[in-house]
């Protein structure tokens, strides 16, 4: 996931819950429209807390922000306790899960499934650590 990914996920969900920038912003904690203008536009990352309250108002959940509804109807992992219980999963059973699902679906195709969340997943962990790196050194 990258800043023009989620900015245009944000802007998305913004426009789902019928929300100005400037309604937006304040509701979700910025002193002003420019600061939350700012994350929108993909100039920079938001802070975890913005997040956590971005989702609380627009009603959408965190992994929304990162993954294209679109793009996860067509995927195994497009439902989202599926995704969380896996990936609360150590490696051997993810492996376990795989074996079981291959025999639902074809190889090629699983493969190409994994393969593509777990790289989605990695993005979603780096942006996590990101911004959990940049509130740290902000306290």
């Amino acid at each position: 996931m990258n800043l023009i990914e989620m900015k245009l996920r944000l802007k998305e969900l913004r426009n789902r819950a019928k929300l100005t920038q400037e309604k937006m912003a304040e509701l979700i904690g910025y002193s002003g429209q420019s600061g939350y203008a700012m994350v929108e536009k993909g100039n920079q990352y938001p802070e975890f807390e913005k997040i956590l309250k971005f989702c609380e108002v627009t009603d959408s959940e965190i992994w929304e922000l990162f993954y294209s509804p679109d793009d996860m109807s067509k995927s195994f992992f497009g439902d989202q306790e599926f995704s969380q219980l896996y990936f609360s999963l150590d490696q051997n059973s993810r492996e376990v899960v795989k074996n079981v699902m291959r025999g639902l679906r074809g190889q090629a195709e699983l493969e190409k499934d994994v393969d593509q969340f777990e790289a989605i997943e990695k993005e979603r962990q780096e942006v996590g650590a990101k911004l959990f790196a940049k509130k740290s050194k902000d306290e």
